[in-house]
């Protein structure tokens, strides 16, 4: 029997296919699921994934779940997940809104799974130099960080989801994102959950870089109408 995670991809888009691929170059046993069959089971043939036919299917053939549809859809998967006890690796943004991240971190808290979000551009390399480099006092104590991000316009349909501010958040939330968490990092000098116990340091990350990242989105909808309420 493999001593190997057993993962369930939730979604087969864009990034629901780089996650597959991830894990099928780890050789972990995967199977997908969406709602869109006939993408799920190219994605599938294309990485060797087994086929769910529904996400309870899924739920009960998994150790990890790994939710990668759309951002308005994260909450409704990552919870079932966790209720299901599986552990949860959720794709950024944690959620659409501050109100269903608080429901997925209290969900996994309580389910005493692991959550993990994705955001992975604080391990880049120049980003994680920066870090250290604040750390190690080399910069002095920051206080201004000006942060910048710029991409090109997905070759979508116009009704595609992503162009919808009520389902996607728009280039804020979807993309900017980013940028919140090495924002904490860097002010925070590293002392984010430092001195913490390992059980606490859990919930805490994703309850800090969530909240981080929500409440800036919804400062900026509020003073310059950046996001639509």
């Amino acid at each position: 029997m493999s001593d190997r995670l057993r993962v369930g991809v939730v979604g087969a888009g864009f990034m629901g296919g780089v996650h597959l691929a991830a894990w099928a170059a780890e050789s972990n046993p995967t199977v997908v699921f969406s709602l869109d069959p006939t993408q799920a089971a190219t994605l599938a043939a294309r990485h060797g994934a087994a086929l769910a036919r529904s996400l309870d299917e899924l739920l009960g053939w998994v150790d990890v779940v790994d939710v990668c549809t759309e951002t308005d859809r994260h909450a409704e998967v990552a919870i079932a997940a966790a209720r299901a006890g599986r552990h949860v690796i959720c794709e950024k943004p944690l959620a659409r809104t501050l109100a269903d991240a608080e429901a997925i971190v209290d969900a996994c808290a309580e389910a005493r799974v692991r959550l993990f979000v994705a955001h992975v551009v604080r391990f880049f390399p120049e980003y994680a130099l920066a870090r250290e480099q604040v750390v190690a006092g080399e910069v002095g104590l920051p206080a201004v960080l000006r942060l910048r991000r710029a991409s090109f316009r997905p070759t979508h349909p116009p009704d595609h989801w992503f162009f919808d501010h009520a389902r996607s958040g728009g280039m804020i939330v979807d993309l900017m994102i980013h940028d919140f968490p090495v924002l904490v990092d860097q002010t925070q000098r590293g002392r984010l959950g430092g001195e913490r116990r390992a059980a606490d340091r859990d919930v805490a990350l994703p309850r800090a870089f969530r909240t981080q990242a929500s409440v800036a989105a919804e400062d900026l909808r509020r003073s310059v109408g950046v996001l639509p309420s």
